[in-house]
């Protein structure tokens, strides 16, 4: 009893001040942005960056960022070499949610990559898209998923709590789904 009373309410998962995921969605509250990654990928915040992988593994992504000086293009920045066998001619500006944003694809090995950089503030974030077989559905997807890139509001960053332990009770009537039904997130309901 003094242990469940002791971990009743505990925080578990990502700390907000770091980021949280929420199923595919990702938002940072400190940093004012989210978005939200393609259907069935599994998110991951690191340290580092925000990993992302499809079940099989034929699709992965990377979100992280840098400092890039303002007189810096996007579209200099995109061909500066940072990512190996970037395809310079599929260098495309555009806006993203009103954020300044560049685009492109590259390849190396067997891996094409959707390369997006977006400018928010002081720092250039950097989303990574890659895939064994990247074609006209694959690519839709990922551009899709970089143009949910947005700045959260407020209130939206104010909103964003840690996820925390609940102790309950299991009565006469419960079961394993209308237990498993109470530990259900409302962005992972049960299938």
């Amino acid at each position: 009893a003094d242990y469940l009373s002791a971990i009743d309410g505990i925080e578990f998962g990502d700390a907000t001040s770091e980021g949280v995921v929420r199923g595919r969605r990702y938002s940072h509250p400190r940093l004012g942005f989210g978005f939200t990654a393609p259907d069935g990928f599994l998110l991951e915040n690191t340290p580092q960056a925000v990993l992302g992988v499809i079940a099989g593994g034929a699709e992965a992504l990377r979100l992280d960022s840098v400092t890039v000086s303002a007189e810096t293009s996007l579209e200099t920045y995109l061909a500066s070499g940072w990512i190996d066998g970037l395809q310079r001619d599929t260098i495309q500006t555009l806006t993203i949610n009103g954020l300044t944003a560049a685009t492109a694809t590259a390849r190396a090995g067997e891996w094409n990559f959707r390369v997006g950089v977006v400018r928010l503030g002081s720092d250039v974030y950097r989303l990574i898209f890659a895939t064994t077989g990247l074609n006209d559905r694959t690519d839709a997807k990922f551009k899709e998923s970089l143009q949910s890139f947005r700045r959260l509001s407020n209130e939206e960053a104010g909103r964003l709590s840690p996820l925390r332990l609940k102790v309950v009770t299991a009565n006469e009537s419960d079961n394993v789904q209308t237990m498993a039904g109470r530990m259900a997130l409302t962005d992972r309901p049960l299938e």
